[in-house]
Formats: structure tokens, sequence, C-alpha cells
């Protein structure tokens, strides 16, 4: 794998990491033990303090993400970016894989 390669999966894993906090919305059902929402996926590495309503009726509720409002969590945010990392990598080798031997099916029909 050349490095030009990884350096633009490494570009591609950060802006996926860094657009999930604004992409994904906290969703809440009942009133949560915690007064803090988590933003991030997939492993959440913002978290803002929130002031949740206690009636029961206000719920399902919606809490979308404030940055001016939210704390960071480098290590949350290191295994988000790490999971992102890995998962462009696997698929980068089984498309490249793919193209480079010709595909499976390619190969299958000239038996």
């Amino acid at each position: 794998m050349k490095k030009k390669s990884v350096f633009f999966l490494f570009i591609i894993s950060g802006v996926f990491t860094l657009l999930t906090p604004f992409k994904f919305k906290t969703q809440f059902m009942s009133p949560p033990v915690h007064k803090e929402a988590y933003f991030g996926a997939p492993i959440p590495f913002f978290y803002s303090p929130f002031d949740f309503p206690q009636d029961q009726g206000q719920y399902p509720l919606v809490v979308p993400f404030e940055l001016s409002e939210a704390t960071f969590s480098f290590v949350p945010f290191l295994f988000s970016f790490l999971s992102f990392f890995l998962f462009f990598l696997a698929l980068y080798y089984i498309i490249a894989r793919f193209f480079r031997f010709g595909g499976y099916i390619q190969k299958k029909s000239n038996e």
C-alpha cells in the first residue's frame, strides 16, 4: 500500500469522525440518570450538559448537537477515528484486491 493511499484514508477517516456529531442526534425515550448528552459515533467523544424535562409527555426527546456547549474527550475521539480508519482500510483492500487480480467473477468466467 502506498503512503499516499494511507494519507488519503487518514484524511477521510478524520472528516467522517468529525462530522458524526453533526449528523447523528441523541434521542432519549425517558428521563436519563445522567444530566449530559453524548455525541459522536461510533464512540461518543463530545458531551454537553443538558437540562432534561421531567414530564414523561415530552419524551421521546431529540437533543441536537451544539458545539459551543460541548466538551471534547480525546481518548474516545481516538477510538472513533481508529474504528473509521480500520473500516476504510478494509474497504480499500477489498476493492484494490478485486481490481488488481481481475475479480472473482472474471476469473470464474475464464475457466
